[in-house]
């Protein structure tokens, strides 16, 4: 009987640290990117980064808070703001001196910017 209870117990132990390191690796692999919208003009992104999230139920993806970053066509960040779900982002309304996203920000947009 010994026996049987330290091959279940052995078992257990390597089950659970299993599961740990696949939550460790989920867990840690950063921030991805979960939606992207170009100005009309082309001169600015709208990027949407979607944070880790250690569970999620099935279909529940979108619940994960965020982060949108608005930046120029060579990657220099303007603004950011954090979302508590991106499942909230809608189409962004560009305008020629700002950018709005309702309920989330309302920025304005530089003059000359490349």
């Amino acid at each position: 009987m010994k026996r049987i209870g330290r091959i279940l117990l052995g078992l257990l132990v390597a089950v659970m640290c299993a599961a740990g390191v696949l939550l460790v690796s989920r867990y840690s692999g950063g921030d991805t990117e979960y939606a992207r919208f170009t100005s009309p003009d082309g001169r600015f992104e709208l990027v949407v980064y979607r944070h880790p999230a250690l569970f999620a139920m099935p279909g529940q993806g979108g619940d994960v808070p965020g982060t949108i970053v608005l930046q120029t066509r060579g990657g220099q960040e303007l603004q950011r703001t954090p979302v508590s779900m991106v499942q909230l982002i809608s189409e962004p309304r560009w305008e020629k001196d700002k950018v709005v996203m309702k309920l989330l920000f309302d920025w304005k947009l530089p003059g000359n910017s490349s």
